[in-house]
Formats: C-alpha cells, sequence, structure tokens
C-alpha cells in the first residue's frame, strides 16, 4: 500500500496478509481527503487522531499532507505491532503516537477536544 500525496507520497506501508486488518484503500482515502480539502480543512499543525488504527495507513496521509501529530488506537496486537513497523519505516516516530487498547474504551476515557480530527473506521 502506497501513500497516496503530500511528503510521504509514494511511500510503501507494510500490510498485512489475510482479513484480520482491512487498510483503508487508496480511493476511499483520496476521497476523505479530497472532501477536507473541499471544505477548506486545512491540515497544517493539527492533532489527528485514529481510532480503530489497523496499519495506520489514513494517519500516516494525515502527517503527509501536514497534520503535526496522530495518535493511533487499536486493540490487536497484529495491528499494534504492524503500525509500529511502519512508524520506524516512516521515520515518524516522533509524530505518531500508538495506543493499544480498544476505541471505544479508549474515547470513554480520553478527552477528544485535544484532537483537531478524528477518523473512525471500525
Amino acid at each position: 500500500m502506497i501513500i497516496t500525496a503530500g511528503d510521504l507520497k509514494g511511500k510503501n506501508i507494510i500490510c498485512p496478509a489475510g482479513k484480520e486488518i482491512r487498510p483503508t484503500s487508496s480511493k476511499i482515502r483520496q476521497a476523505i481527503f479530497n472532501v477536507l480539502y473541499s471544505m477548506d480543512v486545512n491540515l497544517n499543525n493539527t492533532k489527528f487522531l485514529e481510532l480503530f488504527s489497523g496499519t495506520g495507513i489514513v494517519s500516516f496521509e494525515a502527517i503527509s499532507r501536514g497534520s503535526d501529530t496522530a495518535t493511533l488506537v487499536d486493540s490487536s496486537v497484529n495491528a499494534v505491532a504492524l503500525s509500529k513497523q511502519n512508524v520506524h519505516n516512516l521515520k515518524l516516530d516522533q509524530k505518531v503516537t500508538i495506543i493499544k487498547q480498544d476505541s471505544v474504551e479508549f474515547v470513554k476515557t480520553r478527552e477528544l477536544k485535544s484532537f483537531d480530527l478524528v477518523f473512525i473506521d471500525p
């Protein structure tokens, strides 16, 4: 899977085999960010939250397009391990926080006002 736009455009991320983790397709990612741009949403210096993050590809797209930081939340050990590997490969260790927790529990226990954009794709 490839990041489609921004500073990281063309960079590959590792995707899992099987159906446990299903990354958001490039067409869907492009559509999401096109809608944000059409609404004049500026991603620069934003804090992005991705719940049910899987590979983290949507967060990587957000950072590539200007988000300052991203927090990835997933309860799957495999998803967290994969996200960590992708963060390391993309050299985003200073920009990305990965939390192994159920996304619903995360929402119940955290103050979401500290994030500018939240993406949820269970």
